[in-house]
């Protein structure tokens, strides 16, 4: 399933493929074959996903729908009206909203509303306000604001995106619409809806940004390029949003440092200027008397660049005791989870990178958080390997690549290299160790090559191309 998806209902209908089109052209042959007031009632469950046969009927009592006209409906085979709303297939669902104008949507979206419980559900009535309102709505918007943070405290990433985004439509205020879509970008990052985040930073730019606004752009954009993997230009897109949070917010400037110095180890030879700028930068910055998870991590790293694995020692065993402790936040865990194993492999500690990786892959999964859930699944999938236990690594990399392919993004097929490697198995290791170096050269990231020219078990793979390693 893709982010949008996964948003738990709180989308809209679509179709897109040609195949997928037909079969709805179909469908809605049919639909228009039905008496008015039946299409009215199948778009009205149409626009609600649950299938709750008696929200349908309350909102079809407000429209007048008798009850009888799901008749025709049941009779052409296209939905059932029993305990629950049953469409045929999910492209008549599609067919039913498509094919109705924008004035019959918002109003059926506007007797949903109307007849969802407040108490019981604010989520879906905000939604289906949000879809009946005929222009920018202050009040809708502040509860889609709250339906967002209640999404992303029960792990709906997905759905507190799609929340934040709506909300941004229904704002007019110039100011409150660039945080609210600087908002659903930052959330559709964690989603994994990495399209979707570069789409609403160019929504926020057509407004006027301040200082602080166009450095989380910079940001946001660093960010995605970094976890979809689709570009060497993150070091360099983080490092420019820090300096420019340096004077504005110190704490989020020394986060973005941290981004910074996560995507140049990425890309490895290329960014190593960059790497060391970063790491100097860090060094300069005034100490905190109570240093965050972010700051004991980044100390550590920053150390380990500009004064050697011996002097950063003592700050990264403290980092890895804070990455590991069960005190370390959600949010906090979520955020710094890709960097967090750095510390106990840097320090040969591999059972806190054993139980540092099964926190992140829990969490990540806990909280729909798709941006690095892959990485997550991937370092597990090493670890595991390492120990023996070739199936359940093989589980975590088909896991890691299921979830890239949903998202869009690419990431090097490390654990599966080591994997091949570490089974003996030429076959599965050859396609994967080109594949690697060559893509990885693609996207100048030398970090990949080398480390795919050092997998355990692929020395014994002939180069293909001895002039490119």
């Amino acid at each position: 399933m893709t982010p949008a998806q996964l948003a738990g209902g709180f989308g809209l209908p679509s179709a897109s493929a040609s195949l997928t089109g037909r079969i709805e052209d179909s469908f809605r042959r049919r639909l228009d074959a039905l008496p008015d007031q039946a299409r009215q009632l199948l778009l009205l469950a149409a626009a609600d996903p649950s299938g709750d046969a008696a929200l349908v009927w309350r909102a079809a009592g407000r429209l007048g729908l008798p009850a009888q006209e799901a008749a025709p409906a049941a009779e052409a085979g296209l939905a059932e009206f029993g305990a629950q709303v049953r469409f045929r297939h999910p492209l008549v669902r599609s067919a039913a909203y498509r094919s109705a104008s924008f004035k019959d949507r918002q109003r059926v979206h506007g007797a949903l509303a109307e007849a969802t419980d407040p108490t019981a559900d604010p989520d879906r009535r905000a939604w289906h306000r949000a879809q009946a309102a005929a222009g920018p709505d202050e009040e809708v918007a502040a509860e889609l604001e709250a339906s967002a943070s209640r999404a992303q405290a029960r792990g709906g990433m997905a759905a507190a995106a799609a929340f934040l985004e709506r909300s941004a439509r229904l704002t007019s205020d110039p100011a409150r619409l660039a945080e609210r879509t600087l908002a659903a970008a930052q959330v559709s990052v964690r989603s994994g809806a990495f399209d979707k985040a570069l789409e609403l930073l160019v929504m926020a730019e057509a407004w006027p940004l301040d200082e602080f606004a166009a450095a989380r752009v910079d940001l946001l954009r660093g960010l995605v390029a970094f976890a979809s993997g689709i570009s060497s230009d993150a070091p360099s897109l983080l490092l420019k949003a820090a300096r420019q949070l340096e004077r504005l917010n110190l704490g989020l400037a020394r986060e973005t440092y941290l981004d910074a110095w996560g995507a140049a180890l990425a890309i490895g030879h290329p960014a190593a200027g960059t790497m060391a700028e970063i790491s100097r930068a860090v060094r300069e910055l005034p100490t905190s008397l109570g240093p965050s998870l972010a700051e004991l991590l980044l100390d550590g790293l920053t150390l380990l660049i500009t004064d050697g694995l011996t002097a950063a020692a003592p700050a990264l065993r403290r980092a890895a005791e804070a990455l590991a402790s069960d005190s370390v936040s959600v949010g906090d865990g979520l955020r710094w989870g890709y960097l967090a194993t750095v510390p106990p492999l840097l320090l040969w500690d591999d059972d806190g990178w054993h139980a540092i990786a099964t926190r992140q892959v829990r969490l990540a999964r806990d909280a729909g958080a798709l941006e690095n859930l892959p990485l997550h699944l991937a370092s597990m999938g090493i670890v595991t390997a390492w120990s023996g236990a070739f199936g359940a690594a093989a589980a975590l990399i088909a896991e890691s690549e299921a979830v890239c392919e949903a998202t869009g993004a690419r990431i090097p097929s490390y654990a599966a290299l080591v994997l091949a490697g570490l089974r003996g198995s030429q076959a599965e290791a050859v396609p994967l160790f080109d594949a690697m170096i060559n893509a990885a050269e693609a996207a100048s990231q030398s970090l990949t090559a080398k480390t795919a020219a050092l997998t355990p078990g692929t020395s014994c793979v002939p180069p293909a191309a001895p002039s490119k390693r």
